[in-house]
């Protein structure tokens, strides 16, 4: 039986990494999982509480994020009912985080965007989301946090093709993507006239 009694009062960093080292990669994920919960997804659930904001405006304000979207959009893509979403709509429209506009390319419906508002309020959940994280993998040096950014790199690519079909979960790769070619483009241009001595 596990017990608190049976668990040293101090813990011992080096006896932890030896031991989670050692665990199969499937059982060592689950610590991993638990990690996110606590360093991550448990602060946004504290920090939620403290907004006065209900989690399904949070959704919608995740799916602006990424994109303008109407009603019937944010409905479908957040698995509501059509009138949950629009009264979450309204609320964050009252609230001057969303601003509610005729569609130009169909006058029936009304296409929905972040307010300034409304933008700097999805930066503040994000930031709450990964602050822990961040804490904690500043603890590595230099050349293990490149490491672990070649490898997560790696994770993170792979959802790409596991969500290609969803293409709210992919908007984030694609202005990655075009930020990064703009960034090259530039890079050649200001070298174009760069004369090399040797």
């Amino acid at each position: 039986m596990n017990d608190d009694r049976d668990t040293p009062a101090t813990i011992n960093v080096e006896h932890v990494q030896a031991a989670l080292a050692q665990l199969p990669f499937e059982e060592f994920l689950c610590y991993w999982h638990r990690l996110t919960w606590w360093a991550a997804v448990w602060p946004l659930f504290q920090h939620l509480a403290t907004i006065d904001l209900p989690l399904p405006d949070v959704f919608v304000l995740r799916m602006l994020g990424l994109r303008p979207l109407n009603v019937a959009e944010v409905a479908h893509m957040l698995n509501l009912s059509h009138s949950a979403a629009s009264r979450a709509v309204d609320r964050l429209v009252s609230d001057e985080l969303v601003s509610r506009r005729e569609d130009p390319e169909d006058r029936r419906y009304k296409r929905l965007a972040l307010t300034a508002k409304g933008q700097a309020k999805n930066r503040a959940v994000e930031a709450v989301f990964g602050a822990e994280l961040d804490a904690l993998i500043t603890q590595l040096d230099a050349t293990e946090q490149v490491t672990l950014q070649q490898l997560l790199a790696r994770v993170v690519a792979a959802s790409v093709e596991l969500y290609k079909e969803s293409p709210e979960r992919t908007a984030w790769a694609r202005a990655l993507v075009a930020a990064s070619a703009a960034v090259d483009d530039s890079a050649r241009a200001d070298n174009a006239g760069c004369e090399h001595v040797s």
